[in-house]
């Protein structure tokens, strides 16, 4: 799967064929949020991750830990890493894995399968739509991996070009928490007419997305958040419609401008609009 548009059932049919439609929406959902953020599955990921859904087979997730669990502390960039192979940095993980690379492919498949189980609703999480929420998403999506999983950041991060996250030092962070926590609450969601839901779905997303308030896993865990909250619409959101350059292109287009505030959500419009479906 090279290309920057892909279809599952065009990719591997045959495999498609052999789960419930809501198998097949949530396999196609987990795999899509995991395509944005780089990962380019081969068949034998999506083998492991179909016999999981199947109940054929379990997915190489770390073994539980012998003993007290280490005592992690998180307060410094350099705190989040381990030295890895080559002698590059490598997050600290629970697989004690030194390759990125292979770091990076057990997590994405760690993180499709719980996306699968919250997507089937194997798995529930209550849908407050404050920080603790997003919080507990986290947490499930990756605390198979990483023991900051859960945790907000306490290190500033820019995005390519250089436009910073919300400050995790001033309260920055909580505050564009706050504003996505009103607009989930404060929407009447199924009254919406399909233009109304995508202007809100992307206003409510701009601020979630500055926010960023973890290390790193913010646009999983912001998608599933997006399907908490569309749950209690008549839509629902393939993010498979929109290739991973124009979501994140999309994406830092709604920052806001230096030493603002407020996010551009209409820049998020356009591939809010694509990736709505009706249910």
């Amino acid at each position: 799967m090279n290309s920057l548009d892909f279809d599952l059932e065009t990719e591997w049919p045959e495999l498609m064929k052999l789960l419930t439609p809501p198998q097949y929406f949530a396999i196609r959902r987990a795999i899509a949020a995991a395509w944005h953020e780089g990962w380019d599955p081969n068949l034998m990921d999506v083998e492991l991750l179909v016999r999981y859904i199947r109940n054929e087979g379990e997915l190489p997730l770390p073994a539980p830990i012998d003993g007290p669990e280490t005592e992690y502390v998180f307060d410094t960039w350099d705190s989040y890493f381990q030295l890895g192979d080559l002698g590059l940095p490598v997050f600290i993980n629970y697989y004690n894995e030194t390759n990125p690379r292979l770091l990076q492919h057990k997590e994405f498949l760690a993180v499709c399968a719980r996306s699968i189980e919250l997507d089937l609703g194997l798995a529930t999480i209550d849908p407050t739509f404050d920080a603790a929420h997003l919080q507990t998403i986290h947490y499930y999506l990756f605390g198979d991996v990483y023991p900051w999983a859960g945790r907000f950041r306490t290190v500033n991060m820019s995005k390519p070009g250089g436009v910073a996250f919300a400050d995790c030092q001033n309260g920055e962070v909580e505050r564009y928490l706050d504003d996505v926590h009103r607009i989930a609450v404060e929407t009447p969601w199924y009254q919406l007419s399909g233009l109304q839901f995508v202007e809100k779905s992307a206003e409510l997303f701009a601020y979630l997305n500055q926010a960023h308030p973890f290390r790193e896993g913010n646009g999983r865990a912001a998608k599933t958040f997006m399907c908490a909250v569309a749950a209690g619409s008549p839509y629902d959101f393939d993010f498979m419609r929109v290739n991973p350059m124009v979501w994140n292109q999309a994406s830092a287009g709604s920052s806001p401008e230096p030493f603002e505030y407020h996010p551009h959500p209409e820049a998020l419009v356009p591939v809010f609009d694509a990736v709505t479906i009706s249910r």
